[in-house]
């Protein structure tokens, strides 16, 4: 399933600066799975098992597998990242997302437990994803209710931290963009909503000419870099949301195709420039397509090296939907000294600890 790209040059430093995350995506409240021999397994029950076993990360020791802190306990996590579908779409028979945020904040923010230092909760950073956006301005085919942005408000709410804070009522999808970024321990973190669409690129590349085009960039989005077009605007008659066409209008950009199943040549091949000429972005971590993969894209363009690392769904995985064996977490370590990245696999539903499976390491 995964593509790696290990980069084992010399052993890795013990003693310099390290950063480490925890990367988690799709949660989907809302949906119920079989899990643990139960059918119906409420998205929260899941959640919160998931949540239990990231608190054990501390006292965790990683594998010596060559990696950044390979061998090393785990210890302080500097913070927690997710991209987004934290509600699931409201589709017949699927709670609100006023319902489904309630219980994601509830849970992870008072059960999550790792710490950024010895007295601090490690932060929770977060993007919205596509479901969160249809529940926020409505879909292809009515939602009960039709519309609920309760969720896309608290993320921005949460994540810009705005001067009037937006209610469902009052969230407005075209403006209220959740974009964001911070520098830690000389590596500068970008979260840039569902895909790095036309206003999205523009906004990363003024962000990252404040900090200067050595510093190392690691960029966060919901969707794959193989965008689909049925994100895109509706280019075809009113470019509404309809059930013939069946586009979403996520994102800014109307789509250059007509049909929602035509791959979007021209809007997949902007973003591969950007990532070519902006070659400080040296990580782009994703969700959406519900498996682990550590893989380059495109892959026959060789002008693009951008390594990519798309995550597992706890709700909706490709994989793990039927074996729950391989319910994953991503779980990454930065060598600030050597300037190097390691993610690994932390499988987290097999038995009372952690268990790892694919790792890559990448030069920042």
């Amino acid at each position: 399933m995964s593509v790696l790209f290990l980069i084992f040059l010399l052993p890795l430093s013990m003693s310099a600066e390290t950063i480490k995350f925890v990367f988690v995506s799709d949660c989907h409240y809302g949906l119920s799975r079989t899990f643990r021999g139960h059918e119906g397994v409420s998205a929260q029950v899941v959640s919160r098992a998931m949540i239990e076993k990231i608190n054990l990360l501390p006292e965790t020791v990683l594998p010596n597998d060559g990696g950044v802190c390979g061998g090393q306990k785990v210890g302080m996590v500097d913070f927690v990242a997710n991209t987004g579908d934290i509600a699931n779409r409201m589709e017949p028979g699927v709670q609100t997302a006023a319902y489904s945020w309630k219980q994601f904040v509830g849970d992870w923010t008072n059960l999550l437990n790792v710490k950024c230092n010895n007295d601090n909760k490690s932060p929770l950073y977060l993007l919205p994803g596509n479901h969160d956006a249809s529940n926020a301005i409505g879909w292809c085919d009515p939602l009960r209710p039709e519309r609920d942005a309760t969720a896309m408000a608290g993320i921005f709410n949460m994540m810009m931290n705005p001067q009037k804070a937006r209610t469902a009522e009052s969230f407005d999808f075209r403006k209220d963009k959740v974009r964001y970024s911070f520098t830690l321990k000389g590596v500068h973190f970008v979260f840039a909503g569902i895909w790095p669409d036309t206003p999205t690129r523009r906004w990363i590349a003024a962000d990252m000419a404040q900090v200067g085009a050595r510093t190392p960039v690691i960029l966060f989005v919901h969707d794959q870099p193989a965008v689909e077009a049925k994100h895109f605007i509706n280019p075809n008659g009113k470019h509404d949301l309809n059930p013939e066409d069946r586009f979403e209008n996520l994102l800014a950009d109307t789509s250059s195709v007509r049909s929602r199943k035509d791959v979007p040549v021209r809007e997949r091949g902007e973003l591969a420039d950007f990532l070519a000429k902006n070659s400080q972005i040296k990580a782009y971590f994703h969700g959406n397509e519900n498996y682990n993969e550590f893989y380059r894209w495109p892959e026959d363009a060789q002008r693009v090296s951008t390594p990519i690392f798309r995550v597992d769904s706890p709700m909706k995985g490709v994989y793990s939907s039927a074996d729950e064996s391989m319910l994953s977490f991503i779980f990454v370590c930065i060598d600030t000294d050597t300037h190097k990245l390691t993610a690994r696999e932390c499988l987290w539903n097999v038995g009372k600890g952690l268990k790892w499976g694919e790792h890559a390491t990448i030069a920042l």
